[in-house]
């Protein structure tokens, strides 16, 4: 199944996992500047059995948050 996310297209066939990442903004001299950069993370394997993956950006938290909850409904995950 293939699913466009901000005009990225991915195969999620073969989606191995998908989640959100903090990663700290840094400034000049690499210090952190206290804001965080949230990202969503869908990790993917190829025909070669190679990991690769992909990064989107989103502004807040609560964006990437939806995108998770829109892509578990989309793809029938069940929760324990």
């Amino acid at each position: 199944m293939w699913i466009k996310i901000k005009e990225k297209s991915i195969n999620f066939n073969n989606v191995v996992r998908y989640l959100i990442k903090e990663t700290p903004i840094r400034g000049n001299g690499g210090q952190k500047t206290g804001e965080i950069k949230h990202k969503v993370w869908i990790e993917t394997i190829n025909e070669t059995d190679s990991f690769g993956g992909l990064y989107i950006n989103y502004d807040t938290k609560i964006e990437a948050k939806a995108i998770i909850k829109q892509l578990d409904e989309l793809l029938n995950v069940v929760s324990l």
